[in-house]
């Protein structure tokens, strides 16, 4: 990935898929996904924010960075269910 200025905006893609018994991986809509950001100190700067649809399976969030946020690595965490299971999570 690459380095970002401090106040940029990132966009950030998720893709949702999931195996049928005997079948291929295909793109499902999961139950209200949201991520979570966390700076490289642990500290929460996108708290449980809902994913914006693009199409099935596919979900965007833009993160506008602010300028006063520390530099280093930052981590996503995607959280959702997909009816069946009772949760899926990507680091």
């Amino acid at each position: 990935m690459e380095p970002f200025d401090k106040g940029s905006a990132i966009c950030i893609e998720v893709l949702f898929k999931k195996k049928i018994p005997f079948g291929d991986l295909t793109y499902f809509d999961p139950t209200t996904p949201t991520i979570t950001i966390t700076d490289s100190l642990g500290v929460v700067k996108v708290a449980a924010v809902a994913l914006v649809k693009s199409t099935v399976g596919k979900y965007y969030y833009i993160c506008q960075t602010v300028t006063d946020w520390q530099a280093g690595v930052y981590s996503g965490s995607i959280v959702a269910t997909d009816g069946s299971n009772s949760d899926v999570t990507v680091n």
